[in-house]
């Protein structure tokens, strides 16, 4: 369910731990540019078209870092 669109949020019930907040803030986009170089968002795009879980998962665990510190991609 989308929390706020224009903050790049959105809400995901994760099972054990409830609705978490999924927020692409510029720092997020940064570690993504990092992670997947320049054309991120077509990486992440393809992955997701492929069904590549080892990218969909980093890419989800960036977004979550923010009010879930722990969590990573495993």
């Amino acid at each position: 369910m989308l929390m706020n669109g224009y903050n790049g949020e959105a809400s995901l019930v994760v099972p054990g731990r409830g609705e978490c907040r999924v927020r692409y803030s510029w720092d997020a986009i940064a570690i993504l540019k990092t992670e997947f170089g320049n054309d991120w968002d077509t990486a992440i795009s393809k992955a997701m078209l492929a069904a590549d879980l080892d990218v969909i998962a980093r890419a989800l665990a960036i977004g979550l870092r923010e009010g879930w510190p722990d969590v990573s991609a495993d």
